[in-house]
């Protein structure tokens, strides 16, 4: 693709070219073609070229692949615990959330640019006491309507270690059309260490 090239018609009164090109994507399943085409794997795309003489009508292959995703810079989805403090009672819940918000970045392909969202789909939650993580789809509600809990029942310190598993799609026009990525990635947040502690009601009176 030449250098220059921008995505859309060129406006009224310039010396760029008009180039309506096909795109393939190599997706493997799922989402629309490009430009609601009916057959194939792409569409039809308008590019506006610099001043030039000629335009190859060679197909543009735009594609991301599982490790392309996977060598993104994602931020983890986050781990907030309530209540919000570094010490906890044994075998009362302590309660966890994420933020289950899609990420959205952007980089260039081909000199095409390209927009990658990733959405979270699966959280396994390590409470650092040895137990079987918890493995669920659920990123957790805030107290009192909380769906993510644990009870320790050892004393001690304890790292919460959270695994987000991320799913993506790509696109080339803006976010018009969102084409799936075979695969995912995953994302690690773990928390500094909380500590589970027991305490002694006293009568007084």
């Amino acid at each position: 693709m030449p250098s220059g090239a921008v995505l859309g018609a060129c406006p009224e009164g310039s010396e760029g070219q008009d180039a309506l090109l096909w795109v393939e994507h190599l997706a493997v399943y799922g989402g629309n073609n490009l430009g609601d085409s009916p057959e194939g794997t792409g569409g039809y795309v308008m590019y506006c070229y610099p001043d030039m003489e000629e335009v190859s009508a060679e197909p543009i292959v735009i594609s991301v692949s599982a490790k392309d995703f996977q060598r993104l810079p994602l931020r983890g989805s986050g781990i907030v615990l309530e209540p919000d403090r570094e010490d906890y009672i044994i075998r009362l819940p302590v309660i966890a959330l994420t933020d289950p918000s899609p990420q959205v970045l952007t980089t260039t392909i081909l000199g095409v640019g390209v927009a990658i969202r990733a959405t979270p789909i699966e959280y396994s939650w390590d409470f650092g006491d040895q137990t079987p993580a918890l493995i669920t789809t659920d990123p957790g509600r805030s107290y009192p309507d909380q769906t993510v809990e644990h009870l320790y029942t050892q004393l001690g310190q304890f790292t919460i270690t959270l695994t987000t598993t991320w799913e993506g799609e790509f696109s080339i026009d803006g976010g018009t059309t969102w084409l799936p990525i075979n695969g995912t990635t995953t994302t690690t947040n773990t928390t500094n260490p909380i500590t589970i502690e027991e305490r002694v009601p006293l009568l007084t009176g």
